[in-house]
């Protein structure tokens, strides 16, 4: 696979690089999982498989006491992945709901992968509804976590969600918010994606006009999701 083709898999070879120098065996699992997840989306399955083994064998080399529920949760995740990548829908939703099983359980902060995945998975199979409940679910995880990037990232979803079910005050208000957090995290790059949402959403939907609170008073901050 040519480097200047492919610059996403070259940039996550370049931090498996520094993750083995650094010795942090979890980080390196974390990027070859990551490697791996790519790899499926190019339908590479049999290149996926081996870097999932290489995930596998540098979180075994993490002795810290909660190495083992992240490792679980992290590899069982991709695989429920592959499942679907390779047709298996209902296998991996299977696996998928047993990663958040040992998520819910242990490692609450990697529940928003696994239900960003399901969300996209129900999606798929045209169960919008249930998708949205997923999607919620991953953006509570990463409100909870503290994580403000994955905060963005499941605002977004709940936007592409609302507005494939036609309730554009929700997607509006949804995509808004979202803004706000990556002008915080000044990511230029997420910013300058979600404006271009916005743009295409104001050509097809106005937002209403909310009255103005009384002098004095601030005006009752609406939920995004």
């Amino acid at each position: 696979m040519a480097v200047e083709t492919d610059p996403p898999l070259e940039i996550l070879r370049k931090a498996l690089k520094i993750a083995q120098q650094m010795g942090d065996y979890r980080f390196s699992g974390d990027v070859a999982v990551s490697i791996a997840l790519y790899l499926m989306k190019e339908k590479k399955f049999s290149l996926a498989e081996r870097l999932l083994k290489m995930a596998r064998e540098f979180y075994q080399l993490d002795k810290r006491p909660d190495a083992l529920k992240h490792s679980r949760v992290r590899l069982i995740e991709a695989q429920g992945v592959l499942a679907w990548q390779r047709g298996n829908k209902k296998r991996a939703r299977e696996i998928l709901h047993r990663a958040r099983y040992h998520a819910l359980a242990d490692h609450s902060y990697l529940l928003f992968r696994v239900d960003q995945s399901l969300s996209h998975l129900l999606e798929e199979e045209g169960q919008l509804k249930d998708s949205l409940l997923y999607a919620k679910e991953a953006y509570n995880a990463a409100a909870a976590s503290g994580f403000h990037r994955d905060r963005a990232l499941g605002l977004q979803r709940l936007y592409e969600l609302y507005r494939a079910l036609g309730k554009m005050e929700e997607a509006y208000l949804a995509l808004e918010a979202a803004l706000v957090v990556a002008r915080r995290l000044r990511d230029t790059e997420m910013i300058q994606k979600l404006l271009d949402l916005r743009k295409k959403l104001l050509q097809v939907y106005t937002p209403e006009e909310k009255p103005e609170a009384p002098r004095g008073e601030s005006p009752s901050p609406q939920p995004a999701a």
